[in-house]
């Protein structure tokens, strides 16, 4: 199912973040996330929601350097970590 609705690379997602209505979409969830006491991914959205939430923060992350919020809520839920099977579909692999 993620193949099939999910963003296929960075061009893409760099079209989403281009679209005001999808851009505050993502950045207004961002924030709720941010806004909540827990930093647990897993207790919040439950399994493999927490996941695809690493992996499209990193996605978004990688896309959009200037906007610090993805990065934010990587740090929060994830001690900052980046999802490394995202990092090497964009071929920004960090050792």
């Amino acid at each position: 199912m993620a193949n099939h609705y999910g963003i296929a690379g960075k061009a893409e997602a760099a079209a989403y973040l281009a679209d005001d209505v999808l851009k505050n979409h993502h950045v207004e969830i961002s924030t709720v996330l941010l806004s909540l006491e827990s930093s647990d991914a897993t207790e919040i959205l439950g399994c493999p929601d927490d996941l695809k939430l690493k992996s499209c923060m990193t996605l978004f992350s990688v896309v959009a350097t200037e906007m610090d919020i993805f990065e934010k809520v990587l740090e929060k839920f994830f001690d900052g970590e980046k999802d490394e099977k995202m990092l090497e579909l964009l071929g920004k692999k960090e050792n």
